[in-house]
């Protein structure tokens, strides 16, 4: 009887554990895409050569925080951008790493033994993140095996990103260390 499936899925708590990691997920991306663009404006002289033309505003404030080593140049532009948000991580990588990261998360990708889009299950893992943050709504279908496939995906998708950099600007960069 679906009533009772129904019934019986809103009791189980796992539901509640793996919907509730699923925005500790979005965090690692966040992380690795804020993390990453710093390090190129701080550190790849490409991307440093477009800062000099970048027209942010800088208040006092952040002034005083950057001449107490508080922050960073790099930071307050990477803080312009949203990590949460696909389409504003897409901006910040095409602007300073001419790296566009829908192209290159639109692949096809074996991940746990199931074939997926990339780009697809990383929009419905931040999408859920969402209607959990802000709805506190969970994701009745969400299993152990789908976390985990959640999981995986997230490292794929920093395996994606991290060789596409590799290759284009030549450098070697481990993730697994």
């Amino acid at each position: 009887n679906d009533s009772i499936r129904s019934l019986l899925k809103t009791k189980d708590q796992s539901i509640v554990l793996y919907s509730s990691l699923t925005p500790f997920l979005v965090a690692v991306m966040e992380y690795y895409f804020c993390e990453t663009l710093i390090s190129f404006i701080k550190y790849d002289e490409n991307t440093r050569a477009l800062i000099i033309n970048e027209k942010i505003k800088i208040g006092i404030p952040d002034v005083m925080k950057i001449q107490n080593k508080e922050t960073s140049i790099e930071r307050i532009i990477a803080d312009t951008y949203n990590f949460q948000n696909l389409e504003s991580i897409k901006k910040a990588y095409k602007k300073y790493l001419d790296i566009d990261i829908f192209e290159i998360l639109s692949k096809k990708k074996n991940i746990n033994g199931k074939i997926f889009r990339v780009l697809e299950r990383l929009k419905t893992i931040v999408g859920n993140r969402h209607m959990i943050i802000h709805n506190l709504e969970f994701d009745y279908n969400i299993t152990k095996e789908e976390y985990i496939i959640n999981a995986k995906t997230m490292i794929k998708v920093i395996e994606l990103i991290t060789e596409d950099i590799q290759q284009k600007k030549g450098i070697d960069i481990n993730i697994y260390k």
